[in-house]
């Protein structure tokens, strides 16, 4: 019978100590392998803490979104924390793809699609028409 082992880079002797296996203290990163067990368990990463306690790169307040006379998007909000995954899940046709899209307003190049409300990206509306649109794209950027 075949044991599964766990394999561990190690860049001090830390790692290795908490495993049982001593790491190369010559300041090179070394692999330190552990049979399976309780021994081998990581502990996950701190939590970076609660989404009210970091800094908002996104934040969407009363988005509406037209195509034409037909409104999309109804009253739109959501708050997107700064170095986070965040997931926009939903069935199709409800309004994710108009929704991110509006980030980059590259609905404007289209002349009967409009959108109203606020979006804010690191403290500016980009919805406020002095925005260069220019360089929000090169900062939001989408691929479909």
């Amino acid at each position: 019978m075949t044991h599964a082992h766990e394999v561990v880079l190690c860049q001090n002797n830390d790692a290795a100590s908490r495993l049982g296996r001593p790491c190369d203290t010559s300041g090179a990163a070394s692999l330190a392998v552990a049979p399976p067990g309780p021994q081998a368990a990581l502990k996950a990463p701190p939590s970076p803490g609660p989404v009210e306690d970091r800094a908002m790169k996104v934040r969407v307040r009363g988005l509406d979104f037209f195509y034409g006379s037909h409104q999309a998007l109804f009253d739109n909000n959501i708050d997107i924390v700064e170095k986070a995954v965040t997931a926009i899940i939903g069935p199709s046709g409800c309004g994710k793809s108009t929704h991110i899209r509006a980030y980059n307003r590259v609905f404007e190049l289209y002349r009967e699609q409009r959108a109203a409300g606020e979006i804010m990206i690191d403290g500016e509306n980009i919805l406020d028409r002095c925005t260069d649109l220019l360089s929000l794209r090169r900062r939001v950027g989408m691929i479909f």
